[in-house]
């Protein structure tokens, strides 16, 4: 799809093949709104729950209370079920400048959507992910020593 972010509205019945086709899916749900979770986990199940698009919850208007969502169960629930990461609390309505980690959370997701929430948590990929990089680091550190005796 490209380097752009495109939003779906929510008065589409029918999401199209485009619409569909996407690195990322980031699921927005109103934290006020006790209607607004259930649309969102509706799209999640008709359109990405067999898919391999790795999904986002973000609750938004967070610095609101929260109100219970009127749904059989609760968001982070939901998302531990559909082994998804915790819903992501976001709001605007600050004197600072909106929070940038989400657009990072979902950048990363859409380069490495093989890595699941519990990948990132489990010692066993980090010890992974080290030793690739201390092999990467020696092979290339023994082809710059092998570069310079060349010349």
């Amino acid at each position: 799809m490209g380097n752009k972010l495109h939003e779906v509205f929510p008065d589409f019945d029918v999401l199209s093949e485009i619409e569909l086709s996407c690195d990322v899916v980031c699921l927005i749900y109103d934290v006020s709104n006790p209607c607004s979770f259930e649309y969102c986990s509706r799209i999640f199940k008709q359109h990405f729950m067999d898919s391999k698009t790795p999904c986002m919850l973000i609750a938004a208007k967070s610095d609101l209370p929260e109100t219970k969502q009127q749904y059989c169960m609760t968001p982070l629930e939901f998302c531990r079920k559909h082994k998804m990461p915790p819903p992501q609390s976001y709001t605007c309505n600050t004197a600072a400048a909106p929070s940038k980690d989400i657009f990072i959370k979902l950048i990363t997701m859409a380069v490495y959507p093989d890595i699941t929430h519990a990948d990132l948590k489990s010692s066993a990929f980090w010890l992974r992910v080290s030793v690739g990089a201390t092999v990467c680091a020696v092979l290339g550190f023994a082809m710059y020593r092998a570069l310079l005796r060349s010349r």
